[in-house]
């Protein structure tokens, strides 16, 4: 789920024994771009189901936004759902799907939240 850290360390598992299950059968050699297929369709695999537990995915990114947003949500949440939408139709590796989230997804998503519910923060400037 979007709520859940990403599997990444299963899915990386899941990959190598899918490679190594199609090498053993077919009697072939390893192939890295093959193994990295496997993980980059499972990891799609991933965030397809989770989009289709939160009913997401086969509306737009705004309204997807507008109905998960009824209420408070986290950040980090958000910022999945928005790394979802805005990478899904993409070729991206990984460093790049946790580059883009972190750089661009997350603060996207604190601007929605903070626009949304009226929320602002003030720094402190001493503590006595």
């Amino acid at each position: 789920t979007f709520t859940d850290v990403m599997p990444t360390k299963l899915l990386d598992k899941l990959a190598t024994q899918t490679e190594e299950y199609i090498c053993k059968t077919h009697s072939m050699p390893t192939i890295t771009k093959r193994r990295n297929y496997y993980f980059y369709e499972l990891l799609n695999a991933y965030q397809q189901a989770a989009a289709q537990n939160y009913l997401i995915d086969n509306i737009n990114k705004q309204k997807a936004i507008e109905n998960l947003t009824i209420k408070p949500i986290s950040t980090d949440f958000l910022a999945k759902v928005i790394t979802y939408f805005d990478t899904k139709n993409k070729s991206l590796n990984y460093p790049q799907l946790v580059k883009f989230y972190k750089e661009t997804a997350y603060s996207k998503a604190e601007k929605i939240i903070q626009t949304k519910f009226k929320m602002s923060y003030t720094t402190p400037t001493s503590i006595e």
